[in-house]
């Protein structure tokens, strides 16, 4: 695995606990795709690619090989229901300023 993937990797791993803790579900969870309504899902992918500004590949491969397209319209879609909705907007500005930090995961 190539450094950047690793370092990804550990980026995606610190969005996952942040997520799925805020959200009150395993982190399994959001790795299932094809679900309509997994909110923790979209947050984690928006969080990983807007806010960390993770690598495409490194989503990809967490994520159970999600296609390129599928993370641009997930980041889309995210982005449109921030401007719409106060309540996910600040949400996911909470996130994005207070990643969980523990183990060895640097703070993306």
């Amino acid at each position: 695995m190539g450094v950047s993937l690793m370092v990804g990797r550990m980026e995606i791993l610190v969005v996952i606990g942040t997520v799925s803790e805020a959200f009150g579900v395993e982190p399994a969870r959001l790795r299932v795709s094809r679900r309509h309504g997994n909110e923790a899902r979209s947050a984690a992918i928006y969080l990983a690619r807007q806010e960390i500004d993770t690598a495409v590949g490194a989503i990809r491969a967490y994520f159970s090989g999600v296609s390129a397209a599928a993370i641009s319209k997930a980041v889309a879609r995210v982005k449109t229901r921030r401007a719409e909705d106060r309540v996910w907007d600040l949400r996911l500005a909470e996130l994005s300023e207070h990643p969980r930090t523990s183990g060895n995961c640097p703070k993306g």
